[in-house]
């Protein structure tokens, strides 16, 4: 890729400087974040905990019951990332054509394997009986990424239940690249305050009319402030006076985050899922914490924030975020095969037995996303290299590591 001009003022001044090559601006640090999302979700939705947990597990029912806020922070981080390539490339010719094909290169393979092996082989070895008849009349939502859509409706998914926020993300990626074409970052942070407000105002105005809550959880328009954060992310490290206010502040992200996560915690009563306000101010308030998470990640001034890159940064942590997306594809069908297994767990292990069952559906949901990436995934994602924007721009995100 061609250099781009380096700057008038110095890195110091700016906190940001135009790199020689895109392709090395990786940030460790968002790999262990996308591992601990994960892990987060497989928390949440292995039910299995025992009734009236005690000592280590009662923390463990905690942490599980609260784990859903890891689709949160993949949502951010995915608002992120995407905002930023985007605008990167805002003056390639290829635009269009180089952002959706890498996005149908890294999402559809595997979404559409799963939809194939569970639709199509599995119903010509397994009764219908077995597999379901709610499960064919998933199939047009599912296949057409319109599946949050459809869920409230009782619509179940089974097996692919998880699948609602693939569709939230897929719709993002349908309408954000458009939406940022001809935007500078200015303009774009502006909007994305207004989007965030109206998602506010529409959960809100959802719960005080009686809606479901499984819609205000499930549908686009609802959590598209979380997306937006990441994009404000995005957009305000290209904005030299704005990135030299987040430097200066970078050694209070986290404990301003940590502060505010817990004033969130007394008010939504530990997040719970369903709750009016979780659903209203608590989505709010955690896409402002994993937010400033998200920066803290990538500015590396101040000791609380270079400790949280080191953790993130830990090799185990990145690998559960490099297979994420097939941990999550396949980790949901993985707990259904085991539940039958549950009483054969409770009788070896007794009151422990969730921790080995945690264990067993972890491995077995790393192991698969691993067989997938390797056998499937990383063919399609070479061929990446037929859609690279042909003209690049932007921060330097690895100078923000090193300020």
């Amino acid at each position: 890729m061609p250099e781009t001009a380096v700057a008038a003022q110095s890195v110091e001044e700016r906190g940001l400087a135009e790199p020689a090559d895109r392709r090395s601006r990786q940030i460790p640090a968002l790999d262990g974040l996308r591992g601990l999302a994960i892990l987060l979700i497989v928390f949440h939705n292995a039910p299995f905990f025992p009734v009236g947990p005690r000592g280590v597990l009662w923390l463990g029912a905690i942490i599980a019951n609260v784990g859903w806020i890891g689709v949160e922070m993949f949502f951010v981080l995915s608002g992120f990332l995407i905002t930023r390539q985007l605008l990167d490339s805002q003056a390639s010719s290829n635009y269009y054509r180089a952002f959706f094909g890498r996005r149908i290169l890294r999402i559809f393979p595997l979404y559409y394997a799963a939809l194939l092996i569970g639709h199509v082989l599995l119903p010509l070895v397994v009764p219908a009986a077995s597999v379901g008849e709610a499960s064919r009349l998933d199939q047009f939502w599912l296949w057409v990424f319109l599946f949050n859509w459809a869920q409230p409706f009782g619509v179940p998914g089974l097996a692919f239940a998880h699948f609602w926020s693939l569709a939230v993300e897929e719709q993002f990626y349908l309408i954000w690249p458009f939406v940022v074409r001809k935007r500078d970052p200015r303009r774009l942070m502006r909007l994305c305050g207004w989007i965030a407000l109206t998602a506010l105002a529409v959960r809100s105005v959802m719960l005080a009319a009686g809606g479901d809550p499984q819609m205000v959880y499930v549908f686009t328009v609802c959590r598209m402030d979380a997306l937006v954060l990441g994009a404000i992310v995005a957009a305000l490290l290209r904005i030299p006076s704005l990135s030299a206010r987040v430097i200066a502040f970078a050694p209070w992200l986290l404990p301003a985050a940590t502060l505010l996560a817990l004033v969130g915690a007394l008010l939504t009563r530990a997040y719970t899922r369903d709750g009016a306000l979780t659903q209203t101010i608590g989505y709010s308030i955690l896409v402002v914490v994993f937010a400033a998470i998200l920066l803290a990640s990538i500015v590396d001034r101040g000791v609380l924030n270079r400790w949280l890159q080191q953790i993130l940064s830990l090799p185990l942590l990145r690998s559960f975020g490099k297979y994420s997306y097939g941990m999550y594809v396949v980790h949901y069908p993985i707990i259904l095969a085991i539940k039958p297994m549950l009483p054969r767990f409770e009788a070896t292990f007794g009151h422990f037995y969730i921790v080995p069952l945690i264990l067993l559906i972890t491995l077995l949901s790393y192991a698969g996303a691993f067989v997938s990436y390797h056998a499937l995934e990383k063919h399609f994602l070479r061929m990446k290299r037929w859609f690279v924007p042909t003209n690049v721009s932007g921060p330097d995100f690895e100078t923000l590591q090193r300020a």
